[in-house]
């Protein structure tokens, strides 16, 4: 082909321009046809050359997972993505056209586009966004727990956790408590909560966190979580506190303190807590003082699992690798076994481990049988939690509060233990001082309230409603018997159907020091029990006789509780509990009289005989001149006439008085005779009394020597047959100890009466 016909078509495309320009455009069409093939591989090895660059980049991103990548890096993979579509257009034009050396316009025309692109393409490989690339993440709005148990099976849990985002989703709750037992799923319910989907749309941020008793490791912990803790000065609380409060201050978060111990001032930690924008703190605590020391606003209390749900969480776990444990041979045992857990998911989960690869019936029972010293068991679960249940007990630091919880053993676990009783058999003990005319029974009483109130409060005992009664679970209940078992001044003999045996290492009854015995038929003569202080034959249906000669050697003897047994009479030798300081007879409904022996009981405190036959007033009371505390019947004699009342004036140290009206129609009648003697008494600060009329109670009021000088409690009611404890103070939070209630007995306007009622929490 001649040069006029490879250069015509240039010349008409250009016919336009001067001639000069014209040499110029062509000479350039020409150099860039000439050049296509260089053009097209110097694209090739930079587009190359561009990938790799983005592929170390993207592995120094893997490598550095903690770390983010910039928005403008974000953008230049999406312009290597675009360039990189446009490249290989450009290749498949160059591979699949075929351009002979005379098609010199479109061959021009393709490599200078090429050159452009490879332009391009140097410039995204220079680009200042590839320098400092990287940059530190922002925190996760969740941090996902791993293997979280599931609770949806267990309404106990889930109930907990369905609670806990009912108050999340409360804008006017800010803090909220959840309380529970050391072990029962408090922090298992947490991670649930944490996991729960709801929460990752309520808050921009979750923080879950385990206290330490350290501020400032909890402060770092927050600062970690948050990603604040480069770049600051750890030792420099008040700064990492600002970069917290920067961080939070306009983020709906919501924060989670597990196994809190204390008060926590999360102002000093820098969290913000008037922002105003449905932020939340959830302090998670096994002591039910510490959510009042955090201003907590509701209180979630996890209680354990039901028995129905103890077994499906137990046999779940142990079937899931062993299906025997539903064999009849097999069952009754696990059942046992797992009753030994408390009803505690973290003892259930561990023992249940335990117990999964065994396969015999004898095997499950040698397993029960060593499960029974379970402190020194070598098992996960068990060694954690009596480590911490031992911490516990330990961080009481006061002998007299250890000796109060490991006393309070001696009842079977999750039982009811009135509050009034135990402080009684507290006393009666010597465990809260002495009490003499220097020191009044009251005082005991108010240190063993707040004994009882630490221990409640520190979670060795669980409080029942309004603090009326307590209870020991389980677990602590194994702590204390095994703290007790090597205590020679604890020592101790249980008979009481769950424990059939002396747990004491073998040690006969007779020579343990706390002594209780239920499911007893009958009683033989000891041979030498000194060493006994406390012997409890609670509810014992089937115990009709005591041998006459039985306490003849217990004359160490200081309490002796027979409540709710049949009875029918006291024996003789009752005479020998010279020291006895606290006698429990109240429900046994059939002794009809107190032998004379019992005045001979010159040290005895507390004295109850309420729910028995015994006529009012036993003349052997008036001998018993260290009493402090009576509660006794009024059930009218065979004359319709109250005998011995005279006898009631004699008790001149008598702090406490509750006199149990049977005989409503007879008491009407001798009331007034009854409270005269009552009035006459100087030290009475409680009483608790049926008056027939706001008359009588007037009278009783304006000449009682003990009223006016005294801070007292009463439990009054006013023309009512019924004295007993009205349910409606069941309700109330706190134990109501003065109250006035009106039935049939009028009202007066006294001065004395107006002074009780302004006196009273509750009138009704």
């Amino acid at each position: 082909m001649s040069g006029l016909e490879l250069v015509g078509p240039l010349v008409g495309e250009m016919g336009s321009i001067g001639v000069g320009e014209m040499h110029t455009t062509i000479a350039s069409k020409f150099a860039f046809s000439k050049s296509l093939d260089d053009n097209y591989n110097i694209l090739v090895k930079d587009t190359e050359m561009l990938h790799a660059i983005k592929k170390d980049k993207e592995m120094k991103a893997q490598r550095n997972s903690h770390k983010d990548t910039t928005n403008a890096y974000k953008l230049w993979t999406n312009r290597v993505s675009e360039t990189t579509e446009e490249v290989q257009k450009l290749k498949l034009k160059y591979e699949e056209e075929t351009l002979p050396r005379w098609r010199i316009l479109k061959r021009s025309d393709l490599s200078e586009e090429m050159e452009k692109k490879s332009n391009c393409v140097r410039q995204l490989m220079n680009d200042e966004c590839l320098k400092d690339f990287l940059v530190d993440k922002p925190p996760e709005p969740v941090l996902k727990e791993l293997n979280v148990p599931q609770i949806s099976g267990y309404p106990t849990l889930q109930g907990a956790l369905d609670n806990t985002l009912v108050l999340l989703k409360n804008n006017k709750i800010k803090i909220i408590g959840v309380c529970g037992t050391k072990g029962v799923g408090k922090t298992t319910i947490m991670r649930n909560l944490n996991n729960n989907e709801e929460i990752a749309k309520l808050f921009e941020i979750v923080i879950f966190v385990k206290v330490t008793s350290n501020d400032r490791k909890l402060q770092e912990k927050i600062a970690h979580r948050l990603m604040l803790d480069k770049g600051i000065n750890k030792e420099d609380s008040d700064d990492v506190a600002r970069r917290i409060h920067r961080e939070l201050e306009k983020k709906r978060y919501l924060l989670i303190l597990d196994e809190v111990e204390d008060a926590i001032n999360l102002e000093l930690l820098g969290i913000p807590r008037d922002n105003n924008n449905g932020s939340k703190v959830v302090i998670v605590t096994r002591f039910p003082l510490v959510y009042k020391l955090n201003r907590v606003q509701r209180v979630i209390k996890v209680a354990e699992l039901s028995p129905d749900e103890a077994w499906k969480m137990f046999r779940d776990t142990v079937h899931a690798f062993n299906p025997k444990i539903d064999s009849p041979d097999i069952q009754p045992t696990a059942k046992l076994v797992c009753k030994r857990c408390s009803r505690l998911p973290l003892l259930i989960y561990n023992i249940a481990n335990s117990f999964k690869l065994k396969e015999s019936a004898s095997s499950w029972w040698a397993g029960l049988e060593d499960l029974k010293p379970w402190p020194e068991l070598q098992n996960q679960g068990l060694e954690e939690l009596y480590s911490c249940l031992k911490f516990c007990y330990d961080e009481l630091n006061d002998k007299r509060k250890q000796k109060c919880f490991l006393y309070t053993s001696l009842y079977p676990a999750d039982s009811k233990v009135y509050s009034d009783y135990l402080v009684e058999c507290w006393a009666a003990q010597g465990l809260l001082g002495d009490i003499n005319d220097t020191r009044s029974y009251q005082s005991a009483r108010n240190c063993g309230i707040d004994i009882l109130e630490h221990l409640a409060n520190v979670s060795l005992l669980e409080k029942g409603e309004a603090m009326i009664y307590v209870n020991m679970n389980h677990c602590m209940r194994q702590l204390a018997l095994h703290i007790s078992s090597k205590d020679p001044e604890c020592s101790f003999y249980l008979q009481d159907g769950e424990e059939s045996e002396n747990l004491s290492n073998s040690r006969a009854w007779q020579q343990a020091r706390w002594v209780s015995m239920r499911q007893v038929h009958e009683l033989r003569r000891s041979q030498d029990c000194s060493p006994i202080l406390t012997l409890l034959l609670r509810k014992n249906p089937e115990l009709t006789a005591l041998p006459e000669c039985f306490f003849e050697n217990m004359s160490n003897l200081l309490l002796l509780d027979l409540y709710s047994s049949m009875i029918t009479q006291l024996p003789s030798s009752l005479s020998k509990l010279t020291v006895l300081r606290g006698l429990f007879l109240n429900r046994c409904e059939l002794l009809e009289s107190l032998s004379s022996e019992i005045g001979l009981l010159q040290f005895l405190e507390v004295l109850d005989i309420r729910d028995t036959k015994v006529i009012f007033i036993p003349l052997q009371i008036g001998f018993l001149t260290k009493l402090r505390c009576l509660r006794i019947p009024f059930i009218a004699s065979e004359d319709n006439e109250a005998q011995n009342v005279h006898v009631i004036s004699k008790l001149r140290r008598l702090e406490e008085l509750t006199i149990q009206v049977i005989s409503y129609e007879q008491w009407c009648n001798d009331a007034n005779n009854v409270l005269a003697h009552v009035a006459s008494l100087e030290n009475v600060t409680h009483l608790r009394c049926c008056f027939p009329s706001s008359i009588i109670l007037g009278e009783f009021l304006s000449r009682s020597r003990s009223w006016h000088n005294k801070q007292n409690s009463f439990r009054f009611t006013v023309g009512c047959q019924n004295s007993r404890r009205p349910q409606i103070l069941e309700s109330f939070e706190y134990k109501i100890t003065n109250y006035l209630r009106y039935c049939n007995g009028g009202q007066r306007d006294d001065p004395a009466i107006i002074e009780l009622v302004w006196n009273a929490f509750v009138v009704f």
